[in-house]
C-alpha cells in the first residue's frame, strides 16, 4: 500500500493510506521510510493505536508507532 502510494506520489497526486497502526507504520515501515527519504506526500493514517484496541485482541495493538514515525525525515 506505501509502495503503490508513493508510486502515485510521483506521478503529482497526494495519496492517503490508512490501516491498523500494527500495520502501518507497523509492516510496512520501510517503504515509509523510502517515501520519506524521497519527501514524498503520502498521507499516513493509523489507527488502532496503543494497547485499547477493545475485541480487535493483541494482535492489533501497536505501542511504538509513533516512535517510529519521529525518525524519519
Amino acid at each position: 500500500m506505501a509502495g503503490i502510494a508513493s508510486g502515485m506520489a510521483l506521478t503529482g497526486k497526494i495519496p492517503f493510506i490508512t490501516s491498523f497502526a500494527a500495520f502501518s507504520p507497523g509492516l510496512n515501515f520501510s517503504q515509509i521510510r523510502l517515501a520519506a527519504m524521497s519527501h514524498l506526500p503520502v498521507k499516513i493514517i493509523g489507527s488502532h493505536y496503543g494497547l485499547n484496541v477493545g475485541p480487535d485482541g493483541a494482535s492489533a495493538q501497536m505501542e511504538s508507532d509513533i516512535a517510529l514515525m519521529r525518525v524519519l525525515p
